[in-house]
């Protein structure tokens, strides 16, 4: 019986110039495989800065220290979709933004945003910012607010929101007093 592989290389006819093309193509091949996974780094923390600055963006939210704790619930609970989104792809952040994780965290954020706690936080700050401007131009009149039905001053209201027996704060405005 023959063994061919033994004749050749008894012959010694090796072809050196295919060897070295070989080992060309291969070595392209593993640089081209360096720069493939290199890209998907890069997009996969592409991916991972984009729905960072969303969680951040929504964490980071201005409102009053009291109104923050409501906020901060609401966007945990936004969140949950959004990371239960993550967790179907195994963690693959860039296989979950191409397959429908740009449209969940544009849900996540417009959850967070168009909540009814978020809302009234922004407008508890808007009103307290708009008592404090009126109050810094002094000699002013501030007229009763409604809370919960029973009229009292603002501060009174405040003294409740602090508290957290009220989670709204109320603003009618002030006058000069006529004089």
């Amino acid at each position: 019986m023959a063994d061919f592989g033994l004749y050749s290389a008894l012959r010694g006819t090796d072809n050196w110039k295919q060897r070295r093309q070989d080992k060309a193509m291969n070595m392209k091949i593993v640089e081209q495989n360096a720069l493939d996974a290199e890209a998907a780094q890069q997009q996969s923390m592409k991916a991972e800065t984009e729905i960072n600055k969303y969680f951040e963006d929504m964490q980071n939210l201005e409102v009053l220290p009291e109104d923050q704790e409501r906020v901060k619930q609401i966007e945990q609970n936004s969140r949950a979709s959004v990371v239960k989104g993550i967790a179907k792809y195994n963690g693959d952040l860039k296989r979950y933004m191409s397959s429908g994780g740009i449209t969940d965290l544009g849900a996540y954020k417009n959850s967070v945003m168009k909540s009814q706690e978020v809302k009234q936080a922004m407008s508890n700050k808007t009103n307290l910012n708009a008592y404090l401007t009126d109050a810094a131009k002094g000699d002013r009149f501030f007229k009763k607010v409604d809370v919960e039905g029973k009229p009292m001053n603002f501060d009174e209201q405040m003294a409740l929101f602090r508290a957290g027996k009220i989670s709204k704060i109320n603003y009618n405005g002030s006058e000069k007093p006529n004089r």
